[in-house]
């Protein structure tokens, strides 16, 4: 059995985890749960030993016996998919027999044979969750421990990344996940809700909508995280866009703040994206809507000018995207666009000092 007793944590006067006690079993999958700055990564990394807490005991394996999947992509972006799981294979003690063999096997199951030689910089964010996870199962690991794998990850990949996570408990595993999902937490052996660092509850088996406790304060913390709250109060309308099959900037609208005719972006054989055409005008929120690896980033990464397209047009307020151009748009990467040696702070008078 692993698990923290009695464990706080202060980061300055800020309680991350207040006096948190939880079992993690082997053969079965944990989850802690709770809302942004809850403490769920806290806890993870005091079981994995990157932070001692002030007081409480922990037991927890150390070296290979443990396999982690961080808050970032746990993966090496100039590496492919196959180096970088090999690499942990070897770190693992897995001969080289062992690790091509195992490697094959996950990514066979993530669903990445078609992505195997791509390297960690070109993958989708939900593909390099996707390896993230695969990384922290690839040596057989006593304790797994994953910060929220599926943020960021289509529904048919978080069923796939599901049956994953199940057959390393199957395999005797102890998993610790965590989540901001109600319906994750529906899945789990047992769960921890935390709350501002403080256990708000614990037990087995959460309680499912329209059941006992599912009106009460699991339910009242995680409601507004849960998908099924998301999907509602959306507004707007699809419209067909007539007469912008051209691939010259003469076919593009010129009222529109951005606007694409027959983008393109290829690498290798591969076509990232197709002949997209789209504008997006004042006062509009438009969704780009794709499972991992449609092109969903890659495509705003070319309509902004940020990656040079392999064909096609964009138009950024009314002309070919350019630095001036840039400054006055908001953009948030995948990789969340923070600065990690920075406070929130400094994070944003640095921006706004790049705003001039």
């Amino acid at each position: 059995m692993f698990g923290v007793r009695n464990v706080s944590v202060h980061f300055g006067e800020v309680p991350a985890l207040d006096d948190v006690s939880f079992d993690v079993a082997p053969g079965t999958v944990s989850t802690v749960v709770g809302g942004d700055g809850a403490g769920k990564t806290t806890l993870l990394r005091v079981l994995a030993g990157r932070v001692v807490p002030e007081r409480g005991t922990v037991s927890a394996p150390i070296g290979r016996d443990l396999g982690m999947l961080p808050a970032s992509a746990g993966s090496w972006a100039n590496l492919t998919v196959r180096q970088n799981l090999e690499f942990v294979a070897s770190v693992f003690g897995l001969s080289r027999s062992q690790a091509v063999a195992r490697s094959s096997e996950l990514i066979e199951l993530a669903g990445l044979q078609t992505a195997h030689d791509r390297l960690g910089s070109a993958l989708s964010g939900g593909m390099r969750r996707k390896l993230g996870v695969i990384m922290a199962l690839v040596g057989h690991p006593q304790l797994v421990l994953l910060d929220e794998p599926s943020t960021g990850v289509d529904p048919v990949s978080r069923v796939e990344l599901w049956r994953l996570i199940s057959r390393a408990a199957a395999e005797g595993a102890a998993v610790l996940t965590t989540t901001t999902y109600l319906d994750e937490a529906e899945r789990a052996t047992r769960f921890l809700a935390l709350e501002a660092g403080r256990t708000l509850l614990l037990g087995g088996h959460p309680p499912r909508a329209g059941t006992g406790l599912a009106s009460g304060p699991i339910v009242a913390l995680l409601g507004r995280h849960s998908p099924a709250r998301r999907r509602g109060h959306r507004r707007g309308s699809a419209r067909r866009r007539g007469g912008c099959g051209t691939a010259s900037q003469a076919g593009c609208s010129m009222n529109a703040l951005l606007s694409t005719r027959s983008l393109r972006k290829s690498y290798g054989d591969l076509d990232a994206v197709r002949g997209v055409d789209l504008d997006v005008e004042a006062g509009e929120i438009v969704g780009l809507l794709g499972a991992n690896g449609a092109g969903k980033t890659t495509f705003m990464r070319c309509a902004l000018g940020i990656l040079a397209p392999s064909g096609g047009t964009s138009l950024l307020f009314g002309r070919p995207p350019s630095r001036l151009g840039r400054a006055r748009i908001g953009y948030v990467p995948q990789g969340r666009g923070l600065y990690p040696d920075l406070t929130p702070r400094e994070n944003a008078q640095f921006s706004a000092a790049a705003y001039g």
